[in-house]
């Protein structure tokens, strides 16, 4: 195995010389998880208000990084969708005898180390919500925070990622008025044409309640909705329609899937909408846990999955009709796909695998054309011979899901949807943090504190390992730069990279001390 290790600092010179395998969390480089961007990994360094870029992408990468200062309060990180950036999430500092206050913010670093700082005050937020396509981050609270003397738990900042910190709208603050209840989650919509504009809107869920706001006018108020005005039902799930200006809501403890129209609104005054959501109430079986919406246009359905009921149930929103089939297995989640069935039926249509992970090892496929037909023609179970703890599709190369893999705790069960076969794969070691290559299809496997990596091709069922020079503590695989990278337990930080196409110990890179290069140059935090 290859070693590629430069260190600039005295003090990383003197770490190295420890016995890096008994080196538990991490002091000086790393305080939480890393985030991976195309060719870096972006360490967080919340104590020393830090954050190490480690470039991986080079045929034999150097220990140097690039290395950002950050505001006070570091507490998670996340990649920003779409865009090879990170965005960290910083509670600030209150002022004390010792240190003067620092505002809460959002830090957007890029691939170059380039930073940008968008401040709130003294507000501190611990959630992060994104849109799908990264251009706005709403930042609130999620459970009790006592960093403040008084808090608003409905308090919300909502970002604009696409503008400099400066710029007008780049940060908003946002609390609905009149809201009953604490705020349980923060949805934003794909975009949706209502009333002649394309819009996003920002979905808050509560105990009771829906609240909407239109992200292109935030100036205007909120838009407040109590689905039952006799108890609360928790809104656990929305799904956006593609084809219309309409959302569907589950609760989890309803019956009832409520529907949103959007309409214009002729009454207007200062600061209201221009649009008001009309609500249909659909009836989702007894206890509803899951929901998906096919088809297109006109013909678009909702799929509806009833636990309690062992029922599917498939529901026109025009009209309101629904379909029920009763299910041999009950069910409690959905996977949509087009695909054939075969031999039975070789054309490409909508189709649905369901299945339920509590301690149960079937699962349903059902025929989504002729909803009226008799259900025995449209219904398929297979058992499993394990329950399931996670499930992962697999795309071919034409973009639509082929495959299925079932991962329980040990072992894991490929699924070919077209042909309804099951190749069982069985493992010594839990699955559960399993890692899926999708380019690659290929499952990565490696537990921490052990010194081997294990590796599934998800096509031939083909199994492999490779063993490590020291134990591992995580796996990360980065696609763009065709790299493995297994992290070890380092104070100075410490990486074996492999080559994605060739993961063999002779081709294996160690790189030792990114966390302690140019220490001596950062000077105090």
């Amino acid at each position: 195995m290859q070693t590629s290790t430069r260190l600039v600092a005295i003090l990383g010179l003197c770490l190295l010389g420890c016995d890096d395998n008994s080196i538990g969390e991490p002091t000086i480089g790393a305080t939480q998880a890393p985030v991976a961007l195309d060719a870096q990994l972006a360490f967080v360094d919340s104590e020393h208000q830090r954050a190490h870029l480690f470039d991986v992408s080079a045929m034999r990468p150097s220990a140097t990084t690039l290395d950002v200062k950050l505001p006070a309060g570091a507490s998670s990180q996340e990649r920003r969708n779409e865009h090879d950036e990170v965005l960290v999430l910083c509670a600030g500092r209150r002022d004390g005898l010792d240190a003067d206050a620092e505002p809460a913010a959002l830090v957007a670093i890029d691939n170059a180390g380039k930073a940008r700082t968008y401040e709130f005050g003294t507000t501190p937020f611990n959630a992060l919500q994104q849109s799908q396509d990264g251009r706005y981050a709403v930042l609130f609270r999620n459970g009790m925070d006592d960093s403040r003397t008084l808090n608003n738990p409905n308090e919300l900042v909502v970002v604009d990622l696409d503008k400099g910190p400066k710029e007008t709208g780049a940060v908003t603050r946002k609390t609905p008025d009149g809201l009953g209840h604490t705020l349980t989650r923060v949805i934003v919509s794909p975009q949706m044409r209502i009333v002649n504009e394309d819009r996003r809107l920002l979905v808050i869920l509560s105990a009771a309640e829906v609240t909407l706001f239109d992200l292109n006018h935030l100036d205007r108020r909120a838009i407040i909705v109590q689905l039952d005005e006799t108890r609360t039902i928790n809104p656990a799930q929305v799904e956006f329609s593609k084809q219309n200006a309409s959302l569907y809501v589950r609760a989890q403890n309803s019956d009832n899937i409520f529907m949103f129209r959007f309409e214009a609104r002729g009454d207007r005054v200062e600061l209201s909408n221009d649009f008001r959501p009309t609500i249909n109430v659909l009836g989702g079986g007894n206890g509803p846990r899951d929901m998906a919406l096919f088809g297109d246009g006109s013909d678009e359905r909702l799929l509806v999955v009833a636990a309690a009921s062992a029922q599917a149930l498939v529901i026109d929103p025009n009209t309101s009709k629904t379909y029920a089939v009763k299910l041999s297995v009950p069910a409690e989640r959905i996977q949509l796909f087009k695909g054939a069935r075969l031999p039975v039926d070789a054309q490409v249509r909508d189709r649905a695998l369901l299945y339920a992970g509590d301690k149960r090892a079937s699962v349903t496929f059902l025929d989504l054309h002729n909803v009226d037909a008799d259900p025995e023609d449209r219904i398929e179970v297979l058992t499993l011979s394990a329950e399931i703890t996670n499930v992962i599709p697999l795309k071919g190369n034409d973009d639509r899901v082929q495959e299925v893999v079932f991962q329980h705790l040990k072992g894991v069960t490929i699924l070919n949807l077209e042909e309804r076969t099951l190749t069982p794969i069985s493992s010594n070691t839990s699955l559960t943090n399993a890692i899926f290559d999708s380019e690659h299809k290929r499952l990565w496997v490696g537990t921490a504190g052990t010194s081997w990596v294990g590796t599934l091709d998800l096509q031939s069922g083909r199994t492999n390992e490779v063993l490590l020079d020291a134990p591992l503590r995580s796996i990360i695989p980065m696609i763009a730069v065709n790299r493995l990278v297994v992290l070890h337990d380092s104070a100075v930080g410490y990486a074996t990279l492999f080559d994605l196409d060739r993961p063999t110990r002779e081709s294996a890179i160690s790189v030792r001390g990114y966390f302690v290069s140019g220490l001596l140059d950062r000077g105090a935090p």
